[in-house]
């Protein structure tokens, strides 16, 4: 009625216990045979019963290769999965290249961290949010709380816009002012007339 599997390692060293999962392109045992890109290395998978059978995979973490090995040379990305609502496969999620690039939504990154979809920063009470995104536009947007307008807009060319998804000059403020404070000197408050 209960299963788990332990590994402990009790040595006076600062080593600890290891699981390795191997793969070669050869046929027999011991050979070393060269992999290739995009070879599967391995992976650990979590299948749950679902009332049928137990073939639904609910999470998976795998690892490939991710480039050409050579003699001691193996580049190598790592991929993290979940099942949605009504699947009965993990979707990758997240993936780490072998150059460290990080992708969330995306297996593909080209910076250290790309996000493709909606980023959400929650305030510490948890009551409100900032979302930001890239819209399919080309313009980068802050959205408060899910609100129908984006706060604050910035076009690929560099516009800047508060209140506005269309700022028409470099810096475009709608509906209020700019204030600008110095400790020492009289504010500066510039309205929209």
């Amino acid at each position: 009625s209960t299963g788990s599997v332990s590994i402990f390692r009790n040595s006076n060293d600062a080593n600890g216990p290891a699981l390795y999962l191997g793969k070669s392109r050869g046929t027999s045992v011991n050979s070393d045979t060269i992999v290739q890109d995009d070879d599967h290395l391995g992976a650990i998978y979590w299948p749950a019963a679902d009332g049928g059978d137990r073939g639904s995979i609910g999470g998976e973490i795998s690892c490939f290769i991710d480039g050409t090995p050579g003699s001691n040379d193996v580049p190598t990305r790592m991929q993290f999965g979940t099942t949605a609502d009504g699947a009965s496969a993990a979707t990758y999620r997240m993936t780490i290249l072998q150059n460290g690039n990080i992708g969330v939504g995306t297996v593909t990154p080209a910076q250290k961290l790309q996000v493709k979809g909606v980023l959400g920063f929650e305030t510490t009470d948890a009551t409100n949010y900032w979302a930001v995104y890239a819209h399919t536009d080309d313009t980068f947007r802050f959205n408060y709380n899910g609100s129908g307008n984006d706060e604050v807009t910035i076009l690929s060319g560099g516009n800047f816009g508060i209140g506005t998804s269309s700022p028409a000059r470099k810096l475009h403020v709608v509906g209020g002012y700019i204030r600008m404070d110095e400790p020492s000197n009289p504010t500066l408050l510039l309205r929209e007339t």
